[in-house]
């Protein structure tokens, strides 16, 4: 059995910027750009649903995305990113025409399932190179 806190410390350890949407990853911030491909392989693991929010201020007007586990607990792996506390962050509703969830409708992106796909592939790794099992 893998526990929570293993696959969250085995994406941390996988972040580079072939996972995540930025060509230049900061070392003091490696959550940076990994909120899609982090939820995605999250909800792999645990389903749930992916949510979608604005995150504005302090030069900062972009997308992000995180976890809404089946219990009803959020979890935000990437929040880390966001180290200044004056931001703002608000719903950012989606619209799924045609797809039955948030995640399927981003992994329906070519770039995003490529990304995906190589972030789970080396949190697999991790997780049983350090853990045994999956």
């Amino acid at each position: 059995m893998v526990y929570l806190e293993q696959i969250i410390e085995a994406l941390e350890k996988s972040w580079d910027t072939t996972t995540g949407w930025y060509n230049d990853l900061p070392v003091a911030n490696r959550a940076r750009g990994q909120c899609v491909t982090s939820s995605l392989v999250i909800w792999h693991f645990y389903g749930g649903d992916i949510v979608r929010v604005r995150v504005t201020g302090q030069d900062i007007d972009e997308t992000h995305y995180y976890n809404l586990l089946p219990s009803g607990t959020i979890l935000d792996t990437t929040r880390s990113q966001y180290k200044d506390t004056r931001i703002s962050i608000k719903d950012s509703p989606v619209d799924l025409s045609g797809y039955p969830s948030l995640a399927l409708k981003r992994l329906a992106d070519e770039e995003t399932l490529n990304k995906y796909t190589l972030l789970l592939s080396k949190v697999t790794r991790y997780l049983e190179e350090n853990y045994g099992t999956i």
